[in-house]
């Protein structure tokens, strides 16, 4: 009898669920995600959960979900990725850091729509070389015939050496944007994957037993397949937590309330929606089978800000103010930086890192200088990099992004954690610095420690509500609906919306941010046993119907 162990790897923890061969669960457990070693937050995780085997030698399967392809394109931490587009009547609007238009593509398989532009697609890429990390291709009608898109692949490579994405390889279905949008998503996460997965296949085969990786529609893969469709795990956390959910209620919305995002998914008859026409991820209207999901990039360490009385919360991820200690790291006492204009967040250079190879290109380059600046100067808020290093803000913000994904930099500031941490509600790290960071943000803007509190909590609570409304909206009206859902109020007319489903929520911030949203749409709220961990459940039951699908 096989025993299963699900873990999922989010943008803040990393958790693991020892489940027997009949689906009960035995363990579970929660360490925080180190994401320059993510491999040793899984072994940690594993380890403790494998003290719950009833036998040392029990057959195991190990089943991952993770939340980093997810985390990455919403935080914008993709990599560089330069878009071939081949034969297109018109301009795609694709965010891709360089776009090369170049004649080709087909009319039907084997006629030409017009030939390949091999000269144009050089001159393109000699262009991009050195600015981009990977290269997505995409011809007009590369489902039917994908020879303008290999051809091009086998070009690129003479050129660069750097990893190219052929749209043909994921989508056989037709619609040149989607295809071309499921090609960039892919590029755009093979070195996110890749290392991933690298690090996975160094540690988990001494583990024994077999290793899956849940797919975005909540089916398994094995690593390799993950390595060729690294776009495939884009919904992958969702995807567990979404059949987990199902068990507990067979018709319902699952709320999944992470570190860095809330995840949305409705389940009908026991089992997760698909999504129709594809995974939408960050944007991108894509061809990726997965769990209809909707993501918010809001959780309990989103990143706070206030300007005015204009309070917002995410989709940056940073780690709370009552945390830091936890890491080792020393923190400037938040009345030294936080609250003045410049005290949006605080970057701590982990001073006994150190760069791995000097890189030359895009976010890369620009982290590099940030980390030097770092090393000379110490901590400093971001508006102190700004100044100091006179870069773009969203390129500020990618640099810093990828520092931190190499464990060289922590950011910090104020989040819903330190909140609830600061209100008594939490108790799992340093209260006094959540209360301080309240207390200082609160006086900068003239209100009180409490207000503020319950003021961010409020909002993180708005914010899921209202992304709840407008997904149902979405799927049941389109956008007019979803924007008619969500105006509650006018000068003579005030629309008040009920949710004839129960929400259950997962996540460890669940039991403390969805009340008030299950109160806003009248609904029943249900937080499972063990639902803090419900990723790493659905994953090991993902697993658990694979095997019953072998038998």
């Amino acid at each position: 009898m096989t025993h299963i162990i699900g873990i999922d790897t989010g943008g803040t923890s990393t958790d693991a669920a020892l489940v027997d061969p009949g689906g009960r669960v035995l363990a579970t457990a929660k360490v925080p995600t180190r994401h320059a070693a993510v491999e040793t937050s899984i072994l940690a995780a594993l380890e403790t959960v494998r003290a719950a085997l009833p036998a040392p030698q029990a057959s195991l399967t190990i089943a991952l979900s993770t939340t980093l392809a997810t985390n990455a394109l919403v935080e914008g931490r993709g990599a560089e990725v330069g878009l071939i587009v081949i034969g297109a009547p018109k301009a795609l609007r694709l965010p891709a850091a360089l776009v090369c238009h170049v004649p080709g593509g087909h009319k039907a398989r084997g006629i030409e729509h017009e030939p390949l532009g091999l000269e144009a697609l050089l001159e393109g890429v000699t262009a991009m070389r050195g600015h981009v990390d990977a290269y997505a291709v995409a011809a007009l009608l590369s489902f039917a015939d994908p020879s303008h898109e290999e051809v091009a692949a086998r070009a690129i490579a003479l050129v660069d050496s750097k990893p190219v994405f052929c749209s043909h390889q994921a989508s056989g279905r037709p619609g040149l944007k989607e295809r071309a949008a499921t090609a960039l998503a892919n590029a755009q996460l093979l070195p996110i994957m890749e290392g991933f997965v690298a690090r996975m296949e160094r540690v988990l085969p001494h583990q024994g037993g077999r290793v899956f990786l849940v797919r975005g529609d909540a089916t398994a893969m094995d690593l390799a397949e993950a390595r060729r469709h690294a776009a495939h795990t884009a919904a992958s956390g969702p995807a567990a937590t979404a059949l987990w959910g199902a068990a507990m209620h067979s018709n319902a919305l699952v709320v999944d309330v992470g570190g860095t995002t809330t995840d949305i998914a409705l389940v009908t008859e026991g089992r997760p929606v698909i999504a129709p026409q594809g995974l939408t991820m960050a944007g991108l209207s894509t061809h990726v089978p997965a769990v209809d999901t909707d993501t918010v990039g809001v959780g309990g360490d989103s990143l706070v800000e206030v300007c005015g009385k204009t309070l917002a919360i995410g989709p940056q991820r940073v780690t709370p103010l009552c945390r830091v200690p936890a890491l080792n790291l020393s923190l400037p006492h938040p009345r030294t930086w936080l609250g003045g204009g410049a005290g949006r967040l605080l970057v701590l250079p982990h001073t006994g890192g150190q760069l791995s190879q000097v890189p030359s290109t895009g976010k890369a380059a620009t982290g590099a200088a940030v980390w030097r600046w770092l090393l000379e100067r110490g901590p400093a808020t971001w508006g102190e990099l700004r100044r100091g290093l006179d870069v773009p803000e969203a390129r500020l913000e990618a640099a810093l992004a990828w520092l931190e994904a190499q464990g060289l930099v922590v950011t910090t500031g104020l989040t819903p954690t330190d909140c609830l941490h600061a209100q008594g509600i939490l108790d799992l790290w340093d209260r006094g610095l959540a209360e301080a960071g309240v207390d200082i943000l609160a006086q900068a803007h003239g209100l009180r420690a409490s207000e503020l509190s319950q003021r961010v909590l409020d909002a993180a609570a708005s914010r899921i509500t209202q992304a709840i409304v407008h997904a149902l909206g979405m799927r049941h009206g389109g956008p007019a609906l979803a924007a008619a859902l969500n105006t509650h109020a006018g000068p003579y007319l005030e629309l008040n919306v009920r949710l004839r489903l129960p929400l259950v929520g997962m996540g460890a911030a669940a039991p403390y941010l969805l009340p008030p949203v299950a109160k806003a749409l009248g609904t029943e709220l249900i937080i499972p046993a063990h639902a803090a961990s419900g990723n790493a459940i659905g994953a090991a039951l993902v697993a658990l119907r694979q095997h019953q699908g072998e038998k």
